[in-house]
């Protein structure tokens, strides 16, 4: 099987819904296929979907114990599993989740930073926000640090939020932030925690919402 398509994935992935019923008995084998060497990914192999879908199943299982093999699997590159892996942290979700990220994303490749700052966005916790507050000093790309603003907004906490500020005023022209701005003035509704940019970002939100509206 030569690409996606021919694999059917997805139909494959419905054979997945009995292991997970029966978690412990295919754990060990989760963890087995996980540590085998990757196949080249430039060359069919049958062992490439396979731990595709050990990646899937291994974070529908909350399997704690794989993380950091999945977290490996990022190094074949392959949009596949790099989605897949993203996913499968997220569903896992715990603080060693976190921990595994916050001491894996300095050292890792822009294209892994570039879907690992999403384990930050959808999780939540002190950790995370621990997490956040230690990273920005080291990641000097605009694009990931408005990323971790993002991740920092989307928290709904004080001092997460008086991260994501912090991010937004060093680009406030990059569009991508535009998250961050949005986040922060709900937040500050809901909260009634304050900040003097509220107005100001209020009135562009409500432009851009009567904007969209008229595009509809």
């Amino acid at each position: 099987t030569e690409t996606f398509a021919d694999a059917q994935i997805p139909k494959a992935q419905l054979l997945l819904e009995p292991l997970i019923r029966d978690h412990d008995r295919f754990v060990p084998r989760v963890l087995e296929i996980l540590r085998r060497p990757r196949p080249d990914s430039d060359l069919p192999h049958a062992d490439q979907w396979l731990i595709g879908l050990m990646i899937i199943l291994a974070g529908h299982l909350r399997l704690e114990v794989a993380a950091p093999l999945i977290w490996d699997c990022w190094e074949a590159d392959w949009d596949w599993y790099n989605e897949e892996v993203m996913y499968s942290l997220t569903r896992i979700g715990t603080p060693s989740v976190v921990q595994l990220a916050r001491e894996r994303y300095p050292k890792s490749e822009w294209y892994v930073r570039n879907f690992a700052h999403n384990v930050f966005e959808q999780i939540r916790g002190d950790e995370v926000i621990n997490a956040i507050e230690e990273l920005i000093p080291s990641e000097d790309d605009d694009f990931l640090r408005g990323q971790l603003g993002i991740a920092a907004a989307t928290q709904y906490d004080d001092r997460a939020s008086a991260l994501a500020l912090r991010l937004w005023n060093e680009n406030p022209k990059d569009g991508e932030r535009g998250t961050i701005r949005d986040c922060l003035v709900t937040f500050s509704h809901l909260s009634g925690w304050e900040f003097s940019e509220r107005d100001e970002f209020e009135a562009e939100v409500n432009v851009e919402d009567r904007r969209m509206q008229k595009e509809m």
